[in-house]
């Protein structure tokens, strides 16, 4: 089970009402490793005043920092209830999930610097890789209150195979969730294409090399946002 490293579902937006309640999806509430949880389940409920909401969710690729952060995703501090590994660590790519008092927002992206040994010219790789990836979901606008049941997180291994003849990088993961349709760049060491989280599919960017894999997502439905990464290296 994976805890977000800041209270999620805690939603108090300034001026917008936002209700959190249990969301049992994939065994949401109880999970085990390597599944999806939901994050702070109790429900809660914010008697503020209201605030015509036009926007129910936006994601997409920033450039974080070194130190991982988003300087232009428009969430504070004070609005994140989601930030991604730690760049410490060793981890290549960073995520962040909030608000704007207006929107739930989520963004991804490589950390500058980053960079894996060039690709071979022929054969396939496996890499074994883990995911991991937060989720608003059950994100509705009724009046003008802006509702979510909760956030989940999922993290789980994956094995992704780079065809170096075809150009893909493809693999789903070991729970079944989570998939990844990659497109490696014709020069260079680039990843482009599609993940897939619960059918909801997403973009990829990213970079695959002889030694390891790198990659940052994020996608969104009507009523859901997520973002994430994964990373690992050749087999």
């Amino acid at each position: 089970m994976r805890v977000s490293s800041s209270p999620a579902c805690v939603f108090l937006f300034g001026r917008v009402t936002v209700l959190c309640a249990c969301f049992a999806l994939i065994g949401a509430c109880g999970g085990g490793a390597g599944g999806s949880t939901l994050v702070n389940a109790p429900a809660l409920q914010a008697k503020v005043e209201k605030l015509q909401i036009t926007t129910l969710g936006q994601t997409g690729f920033l450039t974080p920092d070194l130190d991982g952060y988003f300087a232009d995703s428009q969430i504070t501090s004070a609005t994140q209830f989601s930030f991604g590994p730690s760049v410490q660590s060793g981890i290549s790519y960073a995520y962040v999930m909030g608000h704007d008092n207006v929107s739930f927002r989520a963004f991804s992206g490589i950390i500058p610097g980053s960079s894996v040994v060039d690709q071979p010219n022929h054969g396939t790789i496996n890499y074994t890789t883990r995911y991991l990836l937060d989720a608003i979901v059950g994100i509705e606008v009724v009046g003008n209150v802006l509702r979510s049941y909760g956030s989940i997180g999922s993290d789980n291994d994956i094995v992704l195979t780079a065809d170096f003849d075809a150009g893909t990088l493809t693999g789903q993961s070991l729970n079944d969730q989570f998939a990844v349709n990659g497109q490696l760049a014709p020069s260079g060491n680039g990843l482009t294409g599609t993940v897939s989280w619960l059918g909801i599919e997403g973009d990829l960017t990213g970079l695959v090399g002889s030694d390891q894999v790198i990659g940052a997502f994020h996608g969104s439905s009507p009523d859901t946002v997520y973002v994430g990464g994964f990373q690992g290296n050749a087999d």
